[in-house]
């Protein structure tokens, strides 16, 4: 650190390795982005289709597979987002650059299949020494753990959760405010058949929220609901939201749990969130079907006045939520 931030003085400091320098007199303000800084906080979509994976033409641009989103916040600290077909391609990737290990948690929105399917899949629970904590929320007198027995129960699936030889932890998840390795996550019950949960992690003055299978719509029961999310959001810098249907689409799909663009765009503006990804792309939607999507989410955005960004999320993409910017 240093006072003088002429450009011959930044030149020294960047040639001897530094990633960047903060001017004195600094502030607290200051310190937690500088320790963003050293600290990554990073985000990859390894799969943002719903419901079904897709393949084909129609899905190159932006992926097929299912809901997989991953976070990692410094060197060791790593959370998975949903067990969809995108874990399976997560899992090749790990085994390509680490060999495998991995030492970690995974958070399960909900159980139904295109969120769960692809834990057997994960090689990373079949290699010892790693430690995995997999966390989602327990269905009426059902723990977690009981509905991943059930899945891979031997009949539905030929291998139980036994054959796993990693270091494996179990936990119910429930709304409210956890912490996982000194990383603040706060969980929020979605509108969505079933207990299903939405996340939110908040780290070294930045933050990111998981909101898949979500109902924006249909709130009858709970009218209060989107100023609760809405609060739960407020000031996210990435919003992570289903975002399923056309607006068109949404009066013969209303009860199913998912939104549609004019609902998370709006709700996005209410909750100042800092950038929108439309996400739980439905498998009947073609890239160019995505892309139009992406054009009437700039148009509501326009007609509300909102100065948030929007995105497609896009399979593949890494984001560095700390400093706002696409990496890959």
């Amino acid at each position: 650190m240093t006072k003088d931030s002429s450009i011959e003085n930044r030149i020294r400091w960047f040639s001897q390795g530094a990633d960047e320098m903060i001017q004195k007199p600094y502030t607290l303000n200051d310190m937690i982005k500088a320790e963003a800084l050293v600290e990554r906080f990073e985000a990859t979509f390894w799969g943002a289709r719903g419901t079904l994976p897709v393949s084909g033409e129609g899905a190159l641009k932006y992926g097929g597979n299912t809901s997989c989103v991953a976070v990692d916040i410094g060197a060791d600290r790593h959370f998975i987002f949903d067990a969809g077909t995108g874990l399976k391609k997560y899992s090749k990737y790990l085994m390509e650059k680490t060999g495998g290990k991995f030492d970690g948690y995974i958070f399960i929105s909900h159980p139904h299949w295109d969120h769960l399917n692809c834990l057997p899949f994960f090689t990373p629970v079949y290699i010892p020494g790693n430690r995995i904590s997999l966390m989602g929320p327990p269905q009426d007198n059902r723990s977690f753990r009981d509905l991943l027995d059930g899945q891979m129960d031997g009949t539905y699936f030929p291998i139980t959760v036994d054959a796993f030889v990693a270091d494996v932890q179990y936990g119910d998840m429930r709304e409210g405010q956890h912490y996982f390795e000194g990383v603040s996550l706060r969980a929020f019950h979605l509108k969505h058949p079933g207990y299903c949960l939405g996340y939110r992690i908040d780290h070294a003055g930045s933050s990111l929220a998981y909101i898949t299978d979500n109902e924006l719509g249909n709130i009858d029961i709970d009218d209060d609901f989107i100023e609760r999310l809405a609060e739960f959001l407020h000031g996210v810098d990435f919003l992570i939201h289903d975002a399923t249907y056309f607006d068109h689409e949404y009066g013969a799909k209303v009860s199913w749990g998912h939104s549609c663009v004019a609902q998370v765009v709006a709700l996005a503006h209410k909750a100042q969130a800092k950038k929108l990804f439309l996400f739980h792309h439905d498998p009947d939607h073609s890239d160019e079907d995505l892309e139009i999507k992406l054009g009437e989410a700039l148009n509501v955005m326009a007609e509300l006045g909102a100065t948030f960004e929007c995105f497609i999320a896009s399979e593949g993409d890494t984001w560095d939520v700390g400093q706002g910017r696409r990496i890959v």
